[in-house]
């Protein structure tokens, strides 16, 4: 089976938006896995995990976003090259008996 390269497009979109899905859930588990314990000093938000009181760090996702914002570009745009690709396809001649 041969792809177009609009399909290829779309393909490597769609993987890179599941590997970048994939590594910001793991970031995110990570990071709420490991709360800090409790610091008065501290000045972040406290939270209630577990009948115990924690914070955490601002949250930091990592280069994540930009590969789902890679994999969206590439999407669309296999998307748009399909598009105007097939648009530019003379239509299909009626056959006897089409009208």
């Amino acid at each position: 089976m041969t792809f177009t390269p609009a399909a290829r497009l779309v393909v490597a979109g769609l993987a890179l938006l599941a590997v970048g899905a994939a590594g910001l859930a793991v970031t995110a588990r990570q990071f709420l896995s490991a709360p800090y314990p409790l610091d008065s000093n501290s000045g972040r938000a406290v939270f209630l995990v577990d009948d115990t009181l924690v914070s955490y760090e601002m949250f930091s996702p990592g280069g994540w976003p930009l590969v789902i914002g890679a994999g969206s570009v590439l999407v669309v745009s296999g998307l748009l090259a399909a598009a105007v690709l097939w648009r530019g396809r003379p239509s299909p001649t009626p056959g006897p008996g089409t009208g």
